[in-house]
């Protein structure tokens, strides 16, 4: 089995000396546990790590974590040590490749995979040596992405001796903490713009452009003050919830956060919808309609360009248009403030479960007249592509930088000369 693509990079072959054996006869391989029950988590005691904690990490070493544990029950609740090796081996975290270090002994969540070396392996070094293997080829394609413990353990690797070990591992994090500290330089500038995109979008929705205008209280506590003009109303003055099924000829569809409702056929991954096989329950969706999705308490509800069908689970919009304009509420809808109004709905919702309209449908928004509308959507969509453009070349910087780093420690866990 060939784990290590080494074309483009003047590496013939791996070094005769150095032993080929699969990972679980070099490591323990293991994962996590469910998130334990909330009356077992602190803000004191064993850190507790999730996939989210990941990003935490500093220079591949994870210090913190949101949550700790602690109760009589921690006895049963695995620890792994310092120097562990975690990756993410269920849903779509699997393709970031991202790898960090246990820098304290922790518990972790069930869906990362936990990999600590055993005598004679550098814990630095396996760190490395797992930085340059992508599992794409190992994911099993069940409901979400997945990596079985199994097919972790059967790749097989290269160990040199402990001194070239220690060296590749000096070497790398001598290298890469450069090109890391460029990355969060781009990284830093990247969170500005956003924040800049997303303070100007719902200062738009809420206040509109007439610095002029009077605000009045308007009740609301995520928009404390709207401009006098606009009228209070109901979000189902606004919406119409439709439910239209038996089309199962059209395209499916998927409700994305960063891209909208798009066809399911255009997505870069893939996903399986519980009933898929069966699209007569589907619900249909029209251009300009919006989606309730199963994250949008998290990252707000999704504008349509497409027509297809999308999961029953989906909740399905309807705007009223006569008195409307879609592109306003594309970005009304994934403001700031009105995810944060989201928020008061979440109780009670279990994770994979979505907001109902129902829920949502009393609840009240200041609303611009038509022209008003069309004249702030067309402000925002000159502004934000400014915005746009310069995260693009931002994010074209990144790439290259990690396309860098990628090459390098695939180069030097692989060529003993490179170093």
């Amino acid at each position: 089995m060939t784990v290590y693509d080494l074309n483009g990079l003047g590496v013939a072959s791996l070094p005769t000396a150095w032993r080929r054996r699969r990972l679980k006869d070099v490591a323990t391989i293991g994962a996590g546990v469910p998130a334990p029950k909330p009356h077992l988590l602190s803000t004191s005691g064993r850190p507790f790590l999730r996939v989210s904690d990941l990003s935490r990490a500093i220079q591949g070493w994870c210090h913190e974590t949101r949550d700790a544990l602690s109760g009589n029950d921690l006895a049963v609740i695995k620890q792994w040590p310092a120097g562990t090796i975690v990756f993410p081996k269920s849903g779509e975290s699997i393709r970031t490749n991202v790898r960090a270090r246990l820098a304290v002994p922790m518990s972790v969540v069930s869906h990362l995979a936990c990999v600590a070396a055993r005598p004679g392996v550098s814990i630095d070094y396996l760190f490395w040596l797992l930085c340059s293997i992508d599992f794409e080829d190992h994911i099993l394609q069940t409901t979400l992405p997945a990596l079985s413990l199994d097919a972790i353990g059967g790749v097989e690797v290269q160990i040199p001796s402990w001194d070239e070990q220690e060296s590749i591992a000096s070497f790398l994090n001598y290298q890469t903490s450069a090109i890391d500290s460029q990355r969060r330089v781009l990284g830093t500038k990247t969170k500005l713009l956003k924040e800049l995109r997303d303070a100007m979008i719902t200062q738009a929705v809420t206040r509109g452009l007439n610095a002029a205008e009077q605000l009045v209280k308007s009740g609301m506590s995520w928009a404390p003050l709207t401009p006098q003009s606009w009228p209070i109303e109901r979000m189902k003055t606004i919406f119409k919830e439709t439910s239209i099924k038996g089309h199962p000829h059209l395209p499916l569809l998927a409700a994305t956060q960063h891209a909208g409702v798009i066809l399911k056929s255009e997505m870069t991954w893939r996903t399986v919808e519980a009933g898929e096989n069966n699209r007569d329950g589907f619900k249909v969706v029209h251009p300009n309609d919006f989606v309730i999705s199963l994250r949008s308490f998290e990252g707000g509800i999704e504008h349509s360009s497409v027509s297809g069908i999308i999961s029953s689970a989906y909740s399905v919009l309807k705007l009223n248009q006569m008195v409307n304009h879609p592109p306003f509420w594309r970005y009304f809808l994934k403001s700031d403030g009105f995810i944060s109004s989201l928020g008061a709905h979440k109780t009670g919702i279990r994770d994979g479960q979505a907001i109902s309209f129902s829920t949502l449908s009393n609840d009240k928004i200041a609303v611009p007249p038509k022209n008003i509308q069309i004249e702030i959507s067309n402000f925002l969509d000159e502004k934000t592509s400014i915005i746009d453009d310069q995260m693009v070349v931002i994010d074209q910087q990144e790439r290259a930088l990690r396309d860098l780093r990628a090459q390098l420690i695939l180069r030097a866990v692989s060529d003993p000369s490179f170093i």
